[in-house]
């Protein structure tokens, strides 16, 4: 078979190939769309039906409002809510289930939004079974009886002020008690309860129906999506199948090139040269090696500059500059101050005699996390070598003392700390400078702290560190 040939057939696959996946894709598509209508009417079932119980609960509210108060707002929105939910008039405008909630006594409600759908309506155009109609059927059957007895207990009471504004003497106050028992008796209650059970069972049947369409949408979507992904696959392999076919003698060295790229992105940077060729797989090679080793070299770089500590987790120093002359400009513009407040462990030598430097190591990073978690979160605690330490506390007010802030750096570090189940006294000594009243730059910033740690330390009276605690 001639190349012309061979290259004929190899593109012939491709294009079938291709054309199979974006079929797939469009499927995939499609069973998307499917998902998202299952997903959507199961959704407008849980609205319709919650709708139905809302309304039902609105009217409760409505109608032993009335019955309590007697004030006639309350008798109109009752009457309202039933029109609304039997589609004879107009929806309020920027209407919702909790629309009630929002109406005072002497708001008007307005008639001014778009002509309601009765309950019974929406549920149709839902395209529910009819045993779910049958059961929301049955709610609204409920509702309405219970809109009887509430009807009963408003024309009582509507009596009751009848009697009351013509004769307040001769009022008949058994009505109203009448009409707040109708509403609030037992009775009353198993009629809510019998309008609730199908509504749960509604539900219930909607839930699984729904559910279930939703997980066919779902797995049809994902057979399109896993036969998409399997053509994708077949088209690498056939893509890597066609160049080896035609250019059968770089298979060796794109192989190994090949691993040398995985290696890269497994972070494995020691690349040893494969052959001694001199051609461009040869140049290729020594490429690669020297690339690598950039790599290995920013990386390190890079590891460096995020600045974190690795034993006690704290920044480094080098962070800790960065992150200073971000406040130190943040500063300059708003006119705030910054804080360093330099810190060193008292007595911390015989802890590593007397422990050990596991120990010691041990009660720095204890420190160090009690110390950032007492912190702000804007504040940045840095390691400078050894057992000391700067914090940078950006946004101190003027009227902070800087006693205060020592006095938080040390009551926080001063706590004992266990090691090999006996207790550790520590304690630490802390000086503090602030920017830009005594310096600039961190540096002289650091120095001037230093300064006053030392200070601190020659003049306090302090507890051997590692002195046992009984």
């Amino acid at each position: 078979m001639t190349i012309s040939a061979r290259i004929g057939v190899l593109f012939l696959a491709a294009g079938l190939l291709l054309s199979a996946l974006i079929a797939s894709i469009a499927l995939a598509l499609e069973a998307t769309v499917e998902l998202n209508k299952a997903q959507t009417k199961r959704f407008v079932s849980y609205q319709l039906a919650d709708e139905l119980r809302h309304s039902s609960d609105d009217l409760t509210r409505m109608v032993r409002s009335y019955i309590v108060t007697g004030d006639r707002n309350y008798y109109h929105h009752f009457n309202r809510i039933q029109e609304i939910r039997d589609g004879s008039t107009r929806l309020p405008q920027n209407y919702s289930r909790i629309y009630w909630n929002f109406v005072t006594d002497n708001q008007p409600v307005d008639r001014n939004g778009a002509p309601s759908i009765s309950l019974i309506d929406k549920m149709k155009q839902a395209e529910f079974r009819p045993s779910e109609l049958s059961l929301l059927a049955q709610a609204k059957r409920e509702s309405d009886a219970l809109i009887r007895i509430e009807d009963q207990a408003m024309l009582l009471m509507d009596k009751f002020t009848t009697q009351q504004a013509r004769d307040p003497s001769s009022t008949d106050l058994r009505l109203r008690e009448e009409a707040i028992n109708l509403v609030f008796n037992s009775a009353y209650h198993q009629a809510k309860s019998r309008i609730m059970r199908p509504i749960q069972l509604f539900y219930e049947s909607v839930d699984k129906r729904t559910l279930e369409a939703v997980e066919a949408a779902q797995q049809k979507q994902k057979h399109y999506f896993s036969l998409s992904a399997l053509l994708i696959a077949i088209m690498a392999c056939f893509s890597v199948f066609a160049f080896f076919h035609l250019r059968r003698q770089l298979t060796l060295p794109l192989s190994e090139l090949l691993k040398w790229v995985e290696g890269l992105e497994n972070s494995r940077f020691d690349l040893r040269k494969a052959s001694e060729r001199k051609d461009e797989f040869g140049r290729l090679e020594n490429a690669f090696i020297k690339m690598a080793g950039k790599i290995n070299t920013k990386i390190a770089a890079l590891q460096d500059m995020a600045g974190k500590d690795s034993l006690t987790g704290a920044a480094s120093l080098r962070r800790g500059r960065d992150f200073f002359e971000l406040c130190a400009r943040a500063a300059e513009r708003s006119g705030g101050r910054i804080a360093i407040v330099f810190l060193d462990f008292n007595d911390f030598k015989p802890i590593n005699d007397h422990y050990g430097h596991a120990a010691g190591d041990h009660v720095l990073i204890t420190s160090v996390k009690r110390l950032q978690n007492a912190l702000r979160i804007n504040d940045l605690v840095c390691r400078i070598g050894g057992d000391e330490f700067i914090v940078i506390m950006p946004d101190i007010t003027v009227g902070t003392p800087p006693d205060q802030m020592i006095d938080k750096v040390q009551q926080t570090l001063t706590q004992p700390v266990a090691i090999d189940g006996q207790i550790v006294d520590v304690s630490v000594s802390c000086g503090i400078a602030i920017y830009p009243e005594q310096a600039r730059k961190l540096d002289q910033l650091i120095a001037v702290a230093d300064k006053a740690m030392y200070a601190q330390k020659n003049q306090r009276l302090k507890a051997p560190a590692g002195a046992f605690k009984h």
